[in-house]
């Protein structure tokens, strides 16, 4: 009797688990669409910090090598350091 009230209560909590979960609220198809949607917006946000990186890369050598001087930059410093950062260009999104 116990294994059978445990397994039935068991049973009963994974399938009410299984109803819970976020994830199978909605279609196979519309989970692999927002997981696409989700894996461009990731994608493309890395490309832009790529691209500022790149953009910036004689600043931040500037940087590492005022570190490697002085071993610290005070927050004052850096912030006139970082002033002359640049951002690239804005490319059109399609929607």
């Amino acid at each position: 009797t116990h294994t059978h009230t445990h397994t039935h209560t068991h049973l009963h909590l994974h399938d009410e688990a299984k109803y819970n979960n976020p994830r199978r609220a909605v279609s196979d198809a519309t989970a692999q669409a927002i997981d696409r949607e989700v894996r461009g917006l990731v994608d493309r946000a890395h490309d832009q910090a790529l691209s500022i990186l790149r953009q910036n890369m004689a600043l931040l050598e500037t940087i590492s090598q005022k570190i490697l001087e002085k071993e610290v930059i005070e927050g004052d410093d850096l912030r006139e350091m970082l002033s002359a950062s640049v951002l690239p260009e804005e490319q059109s999104v399609a929607v």
